[in-house]
Parts: structure tokens; sequence; C-alpha cells
């Protein structure tokens, strides 16, 4: 299990923290983790269970291929179930988008620069970010930046976009 294998001084990143489970794994014997979270509510809830967590990085931010602002689309279920749809909440599918749930502005974070501008090279990273995965994919691909993590774990979600399966059968 490699959550067993970290240790203090290694690091490891979580994209879609959530409210932290998989953090809380990370984290577990001493690694540095950094946990992004662009949704507001699940990130209060997520800075509540870290507070005075030194060894947990928290990020309010969406990753991609760029820096910037977007638009994060929540699925209906929100307004009922915050802390459990936000796990659906996306930067790349609008097939959430309705009059009944109002789109949230995030800061969106390049995710190649961000990891070209750490200290010391990432053990880990998990990725479930709804959609979002292939453009940071194709950012760290453009930039040749598959070098600075020895292991990544990807939730896709092609079914969502078929457009995305040349790329995919490229890689």
């Amino acid at each position: 299990e490699i959550t067993g294998a970290l240790r203090e001084g290694d690091v490891a990143i979580d994209l879609g923290a959530n409210v932290g489970e998989i953090t809380e794994l990370l984290a577990a014997n001493g690694a540095t983790v950094h946990a992004f979270e662009p949704e507001p509510d699940t990130f209060a809830i997520l800075s509540q269970r870290f507070k005075g967590r030194e060894n947990v990085i928290l990020h309010n931010a969406a990753v991609s291929n760029f820096d910037g602002k977007t638009n994060l689309i929540l699925p209906e279920s929100f307004k009922e179930i915050p802390r459990s749809a936000s796990k659906s909440a996306s930067i790349a599918y609008d097939r959430y988008k309705n009059d009944i749930v109002p789109e949230v502005a995030v800061k969106v974070v390049d995710f190649s620069r961000f990891l070209s501008e750490l200290d010391r090279r990432v053990r880990v990273i998990k990725v479930d970010i709804e959609g979002a995965e292939w453009d940071i994919l194709r950012g760290l691909h453009d930039n040749e930046n598959f070098d600075c993590f020895d292991l990544m774990f990807v939730e896709t979600h092609e079914r969502f976009d078929l457009s995305i399966l040349p790329f995919v059968k490229q890689q």
C-alpha cells in the first residue's frame, strides 16, 4: 500500500481532495501533502479537518493547464448534500449546468507549473477532478513534466466526452 510507504520528507498531492479522506491517508506518516479543493463550502470542511496539521498544505483552487479563474459547475444534489455532492463538481464538463444550482467562480492553478516550482520530487499524486484530468495531463505532456513525480493515480472521465479518446490512445 503506497500510503504506508510515505514518510516524513516525502511529498504527496491530492487533486480533488473533497473533505480529505485520501489527504488523511497520504499525511498519516508525516508526508507533506498538498490538497487542492476548489468548492468553497467543501474547502471550509477540509480546512477545519486539517487545522493545525503542519504537514497538510491546503489550496482552495482547481487545477488545470492554466492559471486564472473559471466556473465550477455543481450538480443539483449539491443543494441537498453539499459534502458528498461536491465530489461531482467539475470545471471541465457542464452536464449539471442548470438554473437551480449556481456556478461558483474558482481560482485555477496550472498544475504543471505548480509541480515545476516545488522544491522536492513528488512521490505520489492522486487525481480525481471530474474531467479536468485531461487538461493537466496535456499540460504535463506539453511541458515534459512527467519526470517530477514517481506515481500518479488518475480517475478518468472520458465517458462524458468521447472526443478525448484520440488523445488517450496516443498516450
